[in-house]
């Protein structure tokens, strides 16, 4: 996956509300529904598994795809199998799941 330009500044502006974001996210939470505006994102899926917390961003990817933002706090942790991945910094990345 290659993001263009407007897409990593969105991002450079939003990291620290994305970053405060997930991590007030309880730690028991696996998946929630939501609609939240963070940044210049509206949050709408949270997903966490093993450490890694998924943010699906509403209205991105395609047909049969979602895509978003993945938290790693930890190096070396395991990444979730997704279609599309794009290292950001050094805890987070784009990411992208086709569901075809």
């Amino acid at each position: 996956m290659a993001l263009d330009v407007p897409m990593k500044a969105a991002f450079l502006v939003s990291e620290p509300a994305l970053t405060r974001y997930v991590e007030s996210v309880p730690g028991e939470k696996r998946w929630e529904s939501t609609r939240d505006h963070v940044g210049l994102f509206t949050v709408s899926h949270v997903f966490r598994q093993d450490g890694v917390t998924e943010l699906v961003i509403a209205g991105s990817g395609g047909f049969l795809e979602e895509c978003g933002f993945a938290y790693v706090p930890q190096r070396g942790a395991w990444l979730p199998d997704f279609s599309g991945v794009d290292r950001l910094t050094d805890r987070w990345y784009a990411v992208c799941t086709d569901f075809d």
